[in-house]
């Protein structure tokens, strides 16, 4: 199935799989380091997948949402209510993702037994270089540029405060992340 680029969920669910030769192996997307995995059949993976896709979809548009209520209304206040602003758009995202898993992804996973196999972070980098599409990477990689050079610009022209020096942080970590994405999936042709 060809990847839509404007639409930046498209594949993600993807990340959640590894191929081995009994099946599928799946681990669910959690906030904390430490998540099973199961093995899965074809069957079993298209039910959770299907779900998964749902679910980012729908973070996605949890973030626009908010981002379209809560930019206008903190574009003048202080920069610590603006990072608090993001910060209720996080726990938001976080919140549905974990009631979304509890209701949705638990159900089918239940009666699974974890297995001792792992998906890795190459694994799933690897996923997603060739999953996603060129134009989601080159979306997202660019979007991580443009804010990274307005937390450069507010710590050089105003002031290198926690928000500034935060932004450089987290947007350079995400410009880097999607350049190195779009480096490997012209490595796999």
């Amino acid at each position: 199935m060809p990847r839509r680029w404007w639409i930046l969920g498209d594949g993600m669910e993807e990340v959640a799989f590894k191929r081995v030769p009994e099946g599928w192996l799946f681990t669910a997307p959690a906030v904390w380091p430490r998540r099973a995995t199961y093995l899965v059949s074809d069957a079993q993976k298209e039910a959770l997948a299907r779900r998964l896709r749902w679910m980012w979809r729908v973070s996605f548009l949890i973030i626009f949402a908010l981002t379209s209520v809560l930019a206008p209304l903190t574009a003048e206040a202080r920069p610590t209510v603006r990072w608090g602003a993001v910060g209720a758009m996080a726990l938001a995202v976080l919140a549905f993702g974990a009631l979304y898993r509890r209701v949705a992804l638990a159900p089918l996973i239940e009666n699974l037994a974890p297995t001792r196999a792992r998906i890795t972070r190459r694994d799933a980098f690897l996923t997603q270089a060739a999953t996603y599409s060129t134009g989601a990477i080159v979306t997202l990689g660019l979007t991580g540029v443009v804010l990274l050079a307005a937390s450069l610009y507010h710590g050089l022209a105003e002031a290198w405060d926690w928000t500034a020096i935060l932004g450089t942080l987290l947007f350079g970590f995400t410009a880097a992340y999607f350049a190195a994405l779009l480096w490997a999936k012209r490595r796999m042709g």
